[in-house]
């Protein structure tokens, strides 16, 4: 579980490699396999490193401490976002 938002992108990679069944040494492999990724109540502080999973089609976030919907740029594939009980901040 992650506990510090102050993670460096790498920790936060590994982290969501864990979670969802896959190697942090392998992710440049698995990940471009990968289309369904899931993030529930780690402390995932910030959305990073989705380049790595060029089919992404569906994307899971609950209960974490992000605060800002970023870093969807590359998920060019994405069909399903689903982001629950999370510390999202409005600017306007």
């Amino acid at each position: 579980m992650i506990e510090c938002e102050n993670l460096n992108q790498e920790e936060i990679i590994k982290e969501l490699c864990l979670c969802n069944g896959l190697s942090y040494e392998m992710v440049g492999q698995e990940g471009s396999d990968t289309s369904k990724l899931e993030m529930f109540f780690s402390g995932y502080p910030r959305i990073v490193g989705l380049s790595l999973f060029p089919k992404l089609t569906s994307l899971t976030i609950v209960a974490q401490d992000i605060k800002e919907i970023s870093g969807l740029e590359t998920c060019v594939q994405l069909k399903e976002l689903w982001i629950a009980e999370c510390c999202l901040e409005v600017s306007l």
